[in-house]
C-alpha cells in the first residue's frame, strides 16, 4: 500500500520511504528464531530460554516482566520452529534440529 507517514508506539514517525526499515524489522523475526534455535542445543526449557532473554537481552529493569514478555514470546517462536520442523519439543524439553532456518516462513 501507498504510505507517506509510518508511525508505531515504539518510535518517532517516519515521513516518506521506510521501505528499509520495514525489511530490517522483517529480519528481526528470523534472528529471533535463529536464536531461540541455537539456545535449544542442548534441548532445553521454555524458561531457560526466556532466561537466555533472546528478545530484551536483559535490557529491561524490571527483571520479572522481562521474564514474563520473553516467556510469551519464546513460547510463540518455538511453536513456530516446531511447526517448521526446525525444533523438537518432548516433555517440557526443546531440541534444536540440523536444518537452516530460512525467510520469514
Amino acid at each position: 500500500m501507498p504510505y507517506r507517514r509510518v508511525c508505531s508506539s515504539h518510535k518517532e514517525p517516519i515521513e516518506g520511504d521506510a521501505t528499509d526499515l520495514f525489511l530490517e524489522y522483517l529480519a528481526a523475526f528470523d534472528r529471533h528464531k535463529t536464536r531461540i534455535r541455537d539456545l535449544c542445543d542442548p534441548p532445553t526449557t521454555v524458561d531457560a530460554v526466556a532466561e537466555a532473554s533472546p528478545f530484551y537481552n536483559n535490557g529491561l529493569p524490571y527483571k520479572i516482566i522481562q521474564f514474563l514478555f520473553e516467556r510469551q514470546m519464546v513460547l510463540k517462536n518455538l511453536a513456530l520452529l516446531v511447526r517448521d520442523g526446525l525444533v523438537t519439543g518432548s516433555e517440557g524439553l526443546y531440541g534444536r534440529v540440523d536444518r537452516a532456518v530460512t525467510g520469514c516462513e
